[in-house]
């Protein structure tokens, strides 16, 4: 695998804001990429707003981030 040039700049992105979303083209490697900066925080929330299960997670918004405000 290759060095992503977004991957240090959503990196530097993440050191200030709690969330960062990675948007573009399909397969271009957003998820590997994601899964891979994830992989390097393990105390990150991966979430693919694609999943249903995913998006069941934030029906109720405030009370996930409540929970996971350490993370």
């Amino acid at each position: 695998m290759f060095e992503r040039i977004a991957k240090q700049e959503i990196t530097e992105y993440l050191s200030w804001s709690p969330a960062v979303a990675i948007l573009g083209v399909r397969q271009i490697g957003k998820t590997t990429l994601a899964k891979q900066i994830a992989k390097a925080a393990p105390r990150s929330i991966y979430l693919d707003l694609e999943s249903a299960a995913a998006r069941a997670r934030l029906d109720h918004a405030p009370e996930f981030f409540a929970a996971n405000r350490d993370r």
